[in-house]
């Protein structure tokens, strides 16, 4: 971001970005103001006592995790299918 010349800047991501994002939160503290995530698909911490509420997310994450990895594996190991699609996209 600062070779874009920005000195300040705010970090949106869902999906797998909230690694990027949790890196840029914790390590650039001066300049990252502000992280926001709409999908962070992490298991939750031990020895913790959670809401019924969380525990019901984390339910989902961990199904997610389990179940629903095709996109992830695609991205990580066949990045040239996606990229095809994205270059195939009218302007």
């Amino acid at each position: 971001m600062k070779k874009l010349g920005y000195s300040e800047y705010m970090m949106q991501g869902g999906d797998w970005s909230h690694w990027i994002g949790r890196e840029m939160g914790s390590k650039y503290t001066d300049s990252c103001k502000l992280v926001h995530f709409n999908f962070a698909p992490s298991p939750l911490p031990e020895g913790v006592d959670y809401t019924t509420r969380e525990k019901e997310v984390q339910g989902r994450v961990d199904d997610w995790l389990e179940n629903h990895m095709g996109y992830a594996i695609c991205m990580r190991t066949r990045v040239s299918v996606v990229s095809v699609a994205f270059a195939d996209l009218p302007d």
